[in-house]
């Protein structure tokens, strides 16, 4: 059923990623005529959940991307331009062009930003001998070149505290350990885990599951190691060993001849100058009240996407729980209805994990308790959970979610 807004509000979206335009399309499903305008440079929309499958060579690169002008709502307006501010206070957002506009409620939806400038080295290195990453659209073609012409030796996969796409590392680390047995050198390479955090995975209920494929794989971990500087001239790649707390407490120095990073993952820099931005535990993301999605003092701020400044790690498909949730709650708050009647999100975490070529397992959880989508247990290791994650998901990802329908 389609409802006319009372007083036809104007909205922002910032970002015109899979959260962005999601959220833009049930908007325009919802509502006759919305006053819509969603801030997006990029021309290309990007299924960020085939990284890892691209880079072991299972996905072709064009099956991740299609033009965003595809997926934009006939009616909304859009603006290409740089955001150079956000101020919720006036809700004005200025471009980079020097333009203002202004707003009455706005919803922070902008995509994850990657960068890899706090490696001293890496930005030069990347793409070539042996360095690889496959965050980005732009670097995962070359990744994909990389892991293949690899012929034994020590392969690096670092991981960095994240937030956000966390499982994307490992994803592609379990696939590359299959693609050396596959070529017959996996006794030839030793495998190197170098996570920054303490465990071996971001969500708790997972840490278990994934030690467990870490070492039936044969994979060392060394925790607590951050890469800070490359040597690709002698292949060495060196680290800061980190206590408890964070805290640089040792250095140590490591050759390879495949190192796969993981960069820094964080918002725009407009949005994390915002008055929106949290100042813990992720700083600078988005603060957001985790159930109704709305921002704690700013009321006319909703917020959606992997930059959420939630303690919990996001490495999966939430977006199909969270856009309903923010529609339905902006839509009511349009409307004059008070928070007390919001809708609410039970901080759904969805991550798939393919362990081998047509072998995945997809955990699924509400409130960090196992729920289950499907009418079919995904969460152990098998052939089905693959058929999902490789086959269905993309579907429902370009055909439903960003068409409003999810």
């Amino acid at each position: 059923m389609t409802l006319i807004s009372p007083t036809r509000k104007k909205v922002a979206i910032l970002g015109g990623g899979a959260a962005g335009v999601a959220v833009a399309a049930r908007l325009f499903r919802t509502l006759k005529t919305p006053d819509v305008t969603i801030f997006e440079t990029s021309a290309q929309l990007e299924y960020r959940a085939l990284w890892p499958l691209v880079g072991a060579g299972l996905a072709k690169p064009e099956e991740a991307v299609r033009p965003l002008s595809d997926y934009m709502p006939e009616g909304i307006r859009w603006v290409r331009s740089e955001i150079k501010k956000v101020d919720v206070l006036e809700r004005v957002i200025e471009t980079e062009d020097k333009e203002k506009f202004r707003f009455e409620y706005i919803v922070m939806a902008p995509e994850a930003e990657f960068d890899f400038s706090g490696v001293k080295g890496l930005k030069e290195a990347l793409g070539g001998d042996g360095v690889a990453s496959i965050f980005g659209q732009e670097n995962v073609a070359l990744a994909q070149k990389e892991l293949d012409i690899f012929q034994g030796g020590t392969a690096i996969f670092t991981h960095q505290t994240s937030g956000a796409m966390g499982a994307h590392a490992h994803r592609i680390m379990f696939l590359f350990d299959e693609m050396l047995r596959k070529k017959g050198i996996r006794d030839k390479t030793k495998i190197l885990f170098c996570t920054t955090e303490g465990n071996v995975f971001e969500l708790p209920a997972l840490q278990g599951t994934i030690g467990e494929i870490i070492q039936r794989k044969g994979i060392e971990v060394k925790q607590r190691y951050s890469l800070k500087k490359l040597d690709p001239a002698n292949q060495l790649a060196h680290f800061e060993i980190l206590n408890e707390e964070g805290k640089k407490e040792d250095t140590a120095e490591l050759s390879y001849d495949l190192l796969h990073v993981m960069p820094e993952i964080g918002p725009p820099k407009a949005v994390s100058k915002a008055k929106t931005a949290a100042k813990k535990p992720l700083k600078g993301w988005i603060e957001i009240d985790p159930v109704t999605l709305q921002h704690p003092k700013y009321k006319h701020v909703f917020a959606a996407g992997d930059l959420l400044a939630e303690p919990e790690a996001k490495p999966g498909l939430h977006l199909r729980k969270q856009v309903p949730v923010v529609t339905d709650n902006l839509i009511k708050a349009m409307r004059g209805v008070g928070p007390a009647l919001f809708s609410h999100y039970k901080g759904h975490n969805y991550c798939p994990i393919e362990t081998a070529p047509k072998r995945a397992l997809l955990a699924e959880f509400e409130d960090n308790k196992p729920a289950r989508s499907f009418l079919l247990d995904l969460s152990k290791e098998g052939f089905l959970p693959w058929l999902v994650e490789r086959h269905l998901l993309p579907q429902l990802h370009w055909n439903l979610l960003l068409r409003g329908l999810s």
